[in-house]
């Protein structure tokens, strides 16, 4: 949010004139209007009194919420950070802040959320340059640049139970999903491959997939389309497929239908059972006409992921 934003959001929340909050956030009338109308400023003394009336915090809040700002004195007045953590990160109460520099909070979000810069910086229309500079340390010096990114680490950082990924508000519609299990699906909000295509994003090979949302369906990460007749009857040409990643992918229930990728980086669904040969496993289709889609074995150094197919989109 911006400090235009802020200011007329409260204004109407509150009711009160531009007059009543300059004098009670002790700022000039005169840059209130400015600031209201949506010309921009650096981040002064004043912005700091301002955003600090405004958020309703009684001590001079720390770096995270404003650049550059000198602790109060007293310090045994200062919040202390919120202890309770959900989903595995630390909320942030609505009426106190951590004292965390914003840069910092910036890099935390990064590492944990397996975040890109560049989908930072499209989602919020923050320079990519200027980003990894505040990720290294360095204190944005542009107040609306500054709100704009904290507004953006707030909803990730106190987002709801049902927000599975990182730029829900937006919903794109596919997601990219690293073949690494220890890495989490990120949303693909810059590039249009389709969902079944393989990307390679920083030496990582990631499955681009549609997204879906259906709880009743438990553990799922994707949707992908089946191609061919290989599995007729059960999985139709264009039929879609739930998939979802396996922790152990050598632990598999004979049998089962899985979406595997070879060498070539090529998807295909099949039924997987124990192979004759040695560190092996064999594929068998369920179409009936076995001479034109044969069972074969695919050695374990020939697969680069395997998913669970969890259900399917079947075509009307």
């Amino acid at each position: 949010m911006i400090l235009k934003e802020k200011i007329n959001d409260y204004r109407e929340k509150t009711g009160k004139t531009l007059p009543q909050i300059a004098d009670a956030a002790k700022v000039s009338l005169k840059n209130l209007y400015e600031w209201s109308r949506g010309i921009e400023t650096d981040i002064t003394d004043e912005c700091k009194r301002l955003i600090s009336y405004i958020d309703g915090i009684e001590q001079v809040p720390c770096d995270d919420t404003i650049p550059n700002q000198v602790q109060n004195k007293e310090k045994s007045k200062l919040v202390p950070p919120l202890a309770s953590k959900k989903n595995g990160f630390q909320r942030r109460s609505e009426k106190s802040e951590t004292v965390y520099p914003i840069g910092k909070r910036l890099q935390e979000a990064i590492e944990r959320y397996n975040i890109k810069v560049p989908d930072i910086a499209a989602a919020t229309g923050l320079s990519r340059h200027s980003l990894y500079k505040w990720q290294k340390g360095t204190t944005p010096s542009n107040i609306n640049d500054f709100l704009t990114l904290k507004s953006f680490l707030d909803r990730l950082e106190n987002k709801n139970d049902e927000d599975v990924f990182l730029f829900e508000s937006q919903k794109p519609a596919t997601l990219r999903l690293p073949l690494n299990t220890d890495r989490e699906p990120i949303p693909q909000v810059s590039g249009k491959a389709a969902a079944g295509t393989i990307v390679i994003t920083d030496d990582e090979p990631e499955l681009i997939v549609d997204r879906i949302s259906a709880p009743c369906l438990g553990n799922m990460e994707g949707i992908v389309e089946v191609a061919g007749e290989s599995m007729n009857p059960t999985y139709q040409n264009g039929c879609r497929i739930v998939i979802m990643r396996l922790k152990e992918p050598r632990r598999l229930n004979w049998g089962e239908c899985y979406f595997i990728i070879d060498n070539n980086w090529q998807g295909t669904v099949r039924r997987i059972y124990p192979s004759d040969i040695n560190d092996s496993i064999k594929l068998v289709s369920d179409n009936p006409n076995q001479e034109k889609y044969p069972a074969y074995q695919l050695q374990w150094s020939e697969i680069r992921g395997i998913f669970k197919v969890v259900a399917a989109i079947l075509k009307g």
